[in-house]
């Protein structure tokens, strides 16, 4: 299943009572017709991660590619 981190991550943070402190940041570049996508996690406002050099931006049709 290529949504498993973010399973990971509700099931992480619901067990500890902290799914309510879960934001997102998303944001898209190019044209509206093949713009490329990309979402930041934050815990708490903290952002624990940063993105993939090569995979911090991915065209819509690929994030829904199944595997």
């Amino acid at each position: 299943m290529a949504d498993h981190y973010r399973m990971h991550l509700n099931n992480f943070l619901q067990s500890r009572g902290m799914a309510n402190q879960l934001t997102w940041n998303v944001s898209s570049d190019g044209p509206p017709h093949n713009a490329m996508w990309r979402a930041v996690a934050f815990v708490r406002g903290s952002n624990m991660a940063t993105p993939t050099p090569g995979l911090e931006m991915l065209p819509a049709k690929k994030l829904h590619d199944k595997p």
